[in-house]
């Protein structure tokens, strides 16, 4: 029976990967007769072992549990900010410009625009005591939908401190090479003298 056509691939779908861990077991036979669905049983498994997933408990989480995500994700945005700031200030200190600056600037004040507009997060009793379950699931899914765009701006941050650290890098190996120069001049002018 093929793969994909077999009843029990459709009762096991969501065990075949994805979010499960999946455990197969081959059996062969060892008659000569059955040398052809041996062979093609072992390469299968041998495929199937190639396989790999990385499965992890589904969770809901509460209201208490996705406020301190959501502090946590604030705070990472804020430090990371700050140190974009820092390395953007030693960048041009050391006379460099950053390519693209006013792109990438573009960029960051349309993810703060987008911050400011998100309601208020404040998840006081007086919102959630809604006996209403989906009006409570839309709620969350708000403050998921929340915490998903902070993490996209998140890494945005993050590939935005990535550049900049690898610019200040650059800058100084750049001020080292034209120290050694530069004293490698004096040394020799010195000599000469």
């Amino acid at each position: 029976v093929p793969y994909r056509e077999s009843k029990l691939t459709r009762v096991l779908s969501e065990s075949l990967g994805g979010n499960a861990r999946t455990c197969l077991i081959v059996t062969v036979s060892p008659h000569p007769f059955n040398d052809s669905e041996t062979l093609s049983t072992l390469r299968f498994g041998s495929r199937a072992r190639n396989v790999k997933n990385a499965p992890k408990v589904n969770r809901e989480y509460s209201v208490s549990e996705l406020k301190q995500l959501l502090e946590k994700s604030e705070m990472k945005v804020k430090s990371l900010t700050s140190q974009n700031s820092a390395l953007t200030k030693k960048i041009q200190e050391m006379g460099g410009t950053i390519p693209l600056e006013v792109e990438l600037d573009s960029i960051l004040e349309d993810e703060e625009h987008k911050l400011e507009e998100l309601p208020d997060l404040d998840l006081g009793e007086d919102k959630m005591d809604s006996n209403d379950p989906a009006l409570l699931f839309d709620q969350l899914q708000e403050k998921i939908s929340e915490i998903d765009v902070l993490k996209e701006r998140l890494e945005k941050e993050k590939e935005l401190g990535a550049f900049l650290e690898k610019q200040v890098a650059d800058m100084t190996e750049a001020v080292r090479i034209s120290e050694d120069r530069t004293k490698g001049a004096i040394e020799s002018r010195d000599s000469l003298a």
